[in-house]
């Protein structure tokens, strides 16, 4: 066995269902989108065995962009669990056959609940579409493995439908990026999300600066003692008027006792016009918005200089 053609073969079966299905969407699947987003309640969802599994990873994606969700366990609902569920919430089922005899169990109670169900299901004119309100029926497509029996493009389909049926109700409600960072406040997503150049900026004594009237020398000893990879030059007033960095001082290291003296004025080789920021940004949208190959940026408040952003640092903490 070719195992590369092998796997690409099975990669572009479900890519070509995932096709058949965008192709398919109609306006049984806006109403799910629209039901959703009017939903004053949660949204609960279901299904059973690989359609379950799916269901779980769905509903934590819908919690963590702002649509309040929990994925029930239909075996475990009507021994219970149905207590969590009120009218107000909706059920989004998932079911291939539509007629999985665990999720068609918890339907007479949520009927008798009032709480209405949509689901997305692969049969038409299966009992589970026949108790929905709304129900979005996938088009044939070809399983990849022992003739059409394993789930595997029809999980991937539910799975990607299930995507974009949370991602559109969340733009559809205005979910923003510093909504997302208050789900998130750990972990390396979160810490992107949340952490602000005044947070990892060196500031005080932990920063090198010295004025305009400095030399050379002393601003390559302020860089080195302080362990960074650039100095600020600031005026009276620690306004910022440029920055030296050790990509300078390489440029200029063979010419140094040769034809420039080390108690030159500082001004005359430090970069004027540097890339700056405020302390108020984020990390994360520094970085992503830096073009310029720099190891350290000023952090400029009210035109006065406040601290030092180092690339290394937000490197080392994984935020870049």
């Amino acid at each position: 066995m070719d195992i590369l053609k092998y796997s690409e073969q099975i990669l572009n079966k479900e890519i070509k269902a995932l096709k058949k299905v965008s192709a398919a969407l109609d306006e049984n699947f806006e109403k799910i989108v629209r039901m959703i987003h009017e939903c004053r309640g949660k949204v609960v969802v279901t299904g059973m065995g690989k359609s379950g599994h799916i269901g779980k990873k769905i509903s934590a994606t819908m919690s963590s962009i702002g649509i309040p969700s929990i994925f029930l366990h239909p075996a475990e609902a009507v021994h219970g669990d149905l207590g969590s569920v009120n009218k107000n919430d909706l059920v989004l089922a998932f079911s291939f056959s539509g007629e999985t005899d665990e999720v068609l169990s918890v339907i007479p109670a949520l009927r008798k609940m009032r709480v209405k169900i949509i689901s997305i299901v692969g049969m038409p004119n299966s009992t589970l579409e026949k108790f929905s309100e709304v129900c979005f029926i996938i088009p044939k497509i070809q399983e990849v493995f022992l003739d059409d029996m394993v789930p595997t493009s029809s999980t991937t389909v539910m799975l990607a439908l299930g995507d974009a049926i949370a991602v559109t109700v969340s733009s559809l409600r205005g979910f923003t990026k510093n909504d997302f960072a208050v789900f998130h406040p750990h972990g390396t997503l979160g810490k992107k999300l949340t952490t602000t150049v005044k947070m990892m900026m060196r500031s005080g004594e932990n920063n090198a600066t010295v004025t305009d009237n400095a030399t050379l020398e002393e601003a390559i000893l302020e860089m080195c003692q302080k362990g960074l990879s650039g100095v600020c030059i600031v005026n009276n007033k620690n306004q910022l008027l440029g920055v030296f960095t050790d990509g300078d001082l390489r440029r200029i290291s063979s010419q140094i006792s040769k034809t420039i003296s080390l108690d030159s004025r500082i001004f005359d080789f430090m970069t004027k016009t540097p890339v700056m920021v405020e302390p108020d940004m984020l990390v994360y949208d520094v970085m992503k918005e830096l073009n310029k190959k720099v190891s350290f940026l000023p952090v400029i408040q009210n035109g006065k200089l406040c601290g030092t952003l180092l690339i290394s640092d937000i490197v080392d903490k994984g935020l870049s």
